[in-house]
């Protein structure tokens, strides 16, 4: 006769256990950051900033721009948000796109700040929104993926 085997290892368990950080699926990444570009697309036509308590859009405020450079940089948000959007529906080049979008966003703020020392103080909803969702891009670009045919293979 044999003897049992014994199924617990030979060393004590650890207090401390390892976990891996596991990839999040494509679709998902996909999914959350073509919602990010439609609300950066949506945001564009809600109220940017206050002013003498009259809302203006940001279609307004690129309408109106004094300069071409600012309208092109002010238009820049929702076009790359628009190519964003498509990309995720195709699924390729997604996260180059909306890297691009998150800067685009972030020059459009600090040509702002740079414009106006306070201009948070009358930064409406849509500012806030575009920022916020500009934001959430990046990290959602560079979050580790997986394919739907590694998931199979596993």
């Amino acid at each position: 006769m044999s003897a049992p085997k014994n199924d617990t290892p030979d060393e004590a368990p650890s207090t401390f256990s390892t976990t891996t950080f596991k990839a999040c699926p494509d679709i998902y990444l996909r999914s959350l950051i073509g919602l990010c570009a439609a609300g950066i697309i949506a945001s564009f036509f809600l109220p940017w900033i206050n002013f003498f308590m009259e809302p203006i859009t940001g279609l307004q405020l690129a309408q109106y721009a004094d300069t071409t450079e600012d309208a092109w940089s002010l238009s820049a948000v929702p076009i790359l948000g628009g190519i964003t959007f498509l990309t995720c529906l195709f699924g390729k080049g997604y996260r180059l796109t909306s890297l691009l979008t998150a800067l685009a966003v972030g020059i459009t703020v600090m040509w702002a700040f740079s414009e106006e020392q306070e201009i948070y103080r009358v930064f409406a909803l849509g500012a806030w929104t575009t920022i916020s969702l500009g934001g959430a891009m990046i990290p959602l670009a560079v979050i580790p993926g997986k394919s739907e045919e590694s998931e199979k293979t596993e």
